[in-house]
């Protein structure tokens, strides 16, 4: 693996010295956080202090199940932890059992926003392999390597974007994300600010059933 991560490095440092058009991604960067995650991912003891924080967080919550872990039987290479006896998500339509999937797509989001606004320490994985559907149309997540963090800072700085976005302040939203540093001197300011305009006015004020989500995707 190390030596895949060191071809893919040496890549991505010759792009960015080589071909101006690209550097714009900034892949070294890219190959080095790749790198720090699949390594977290493989550290065991990592996935078990991150399985024991989300278990502390839904403890309490009757829409989200969080596997157990026994730390007797676990270590830096060994993970053990509850079976958990349910549906994939990916599978509820094959399924013969009854859910509410209206009801577990409301629990599935209101969970991720929970995760991220108020615990600030979210699920960075949610792929349909690592979503349980259990009775009573109970969400769980499994798979605990990857996670995600914002600190009390970012958080500020997400909040002042969404008041931007709602508020159409065109100006306030570019100058926040130059400030988060998603624009540089490379930016055609002008023309971002058009671009910026017309996807708001697509959407501002829109309700959420009449919005496309996909054309949506694919203009950001």
């Amino acid at each position: 693996m190390q030596e895949d991560i060191d071809i893919m490095q040496w890549l991505a440092d010759l792009i960015n010295k080589h071909i101006p058009d690209y550097k714009y991604l900034n892949l070294p960067a890219i190959v080095n956080e790749f790198e720090r995650s699949i390594k977290k991912e493989m550290n065991y003891y990592q996935e078990r202090m991150n399985l024991k924080k989300f278990y502390n967080m839904f403890e309490d919550d009757e829409e989200v199940y969080v596997p157990k872990v026994f730390d007797k039987y676990s270590t830096e290479r060994i993970l053990t932890m509850e079976f958990i006896n349910g549906t994939k998500i990916s599978a509820l339509a094959k399924s013969k059992k009854h859910f509410d999937k209206k009801l577990i797509a409301k629990r599935g989001a209101e969970s991720f926003f929970k995760q991220v606004l108020v615990y600030s320490f979210f699920h960075a994985d949610p792929h349909p392999g690592n979503i349980f559907i259990l009775k009573d149309n109970v969400i769980c997540f499994l798979d605990f390597g990857m996670m995600g963090h914002f600190d009390k800072d970012y958080m500020g700085d997400l909040a002042r974007l969404f008041v931007f976005i709602i508020d159409y302040h065109v100006n306030g939203l570019i100058n926040q994300l130059t400030n988060m540093g998603y624009i540089n001197e490379t930016v055609d300011i002008k023309s971002l600010k058009y671009d910026v305009m017309d996807i708001m006015d697509l959407y501002h004020g829109a309700e959420l059933k009449d919005i496309k989500w996909g054309n949506l995707q694919m203009n950001l």
